[in-house]
């Protein structure tokens, strides 16, 4: 009777036995199935913990684009004041360049506005009326209004945009933004 109790019991214990090692595997096989989706996302999260760390970068793109359109605007209004009446050279009516798209950033454009050059105009032609007073004077001394880029926004025609200007007033548009 030991032997007919023990070989049920056994039965027992490998049907016990056989019901676990089944909820084992669907656990592993669950198991499996998390470990490749996290392989999966893997590449996402890498690009995303890329983009992230180079937040810098493009914050010192957006301070170059700046200095960009500060200097552009600067050198504009002096080329207003010292182009040659005779006609051999004239300063560019609109100053605006493209900053292509960089760094998950958008392609800008770096206006520099006509309003903001006549302000710079007005600063070159004091610093030209010290200068006639005093031929020491240091362009040091000069100071110029910050420049933002978005000052003749609505007095530009749209064909004297650039190409990256106009695309971006035609999302704008297409997305019902006025």
């Amino acid at each position: 009777m030991n032997l007919v109790a023990s070989l049920a019991e056994s039965r027992v214990q490998h049907e016990v036995g056989a019901k676990a090692l089944a909820e084992i595997g669907v656990e592993a096989q669950q198991i499996e199935r998390d470990v490749a989706d996290l392989k999966a996302r893997r590449p996402d999260a890498v690009r995303a913990a890329m983009i992230e760390a180079s937040d810098g970068f493009r914050a010192d793109l957006l301070i170059a684009i700046d200095d960009l359109r500060q200097v552009m605007t600067i050198l504009a209004a002096l080329d207003r004041i010292t182009a040659r009446s005779d006609g051999s050279w004239s300063p560019n009516e609109r100053i605006a360049v493209e900053v292509p798209a960089l760094g998950t950033m958008p392609a800008q454009p770096v206006v520099a506005p006509n309003s903001c050059i006549e302000r710079a105009r007005s600063a070159w032609s004091e610093f030209a009326a010290e200068l006639e007073e005093n031929p020491l004077a240091s362009v040091e001394d000069l100071r110029f209004p910050h420049v933002l880029g978005n000052e003749d926004d609505g007095r530009t025609v749209y064909a004297d945009l650039s190409r990256v200007e106009r695309q971006a007033i035609d999302l704008e548009r297409a997305s019902g933004v006025n």
